[in-house]
């Protein structure tokens, strides 16, 4: 008996994130935090490199949910943002204003 099969292995294929700031003025000043959402995730936290412009892109993502964190100094903004496979999701980013100190 000469049988073949095809076996089809699940692949989870990639997504990513691509963005920008509002203020692109103020690039120089902002930080952005990449954190995953899922309780299971691999996915490590990582610091987002912005360019001159004010654009970053998040490559090679496990689709899920993900929460951004935009800071300058001690203020900061989040953003949820929910990753498909193979569908780049796109944002765009608020510089939070800076906290005075008295």
């Amino acid at each position: 008996v000469n049988a073949s099969a095809t076996v089809e292995l699940p692949f989870e294929r990639s997504g990513s994130i691509t963005g920008s700031l509002v203020e692109k003025s103020r690039a120089s000043e902002a930080e952005i935090l990449l954190v995953a959402m899922r309780p299971e995730s691999t996915e490590a936290n990582r610091m987002v490199p912005l360019d001159a412009t004010g654009q970053f892109a998040i490559n090679d993502l496990r689709p899920g949910r993900y929460l951004i964190i935009v800071s300058s100094g001690e203020a900061s903004e989040t953003v949820d943002v929910d990753v498909l496979a193979g569908k780049p999701a796109q944002v765009e980013l608020h510089v939070p204003a800076r906290k005075e100190r008295l």
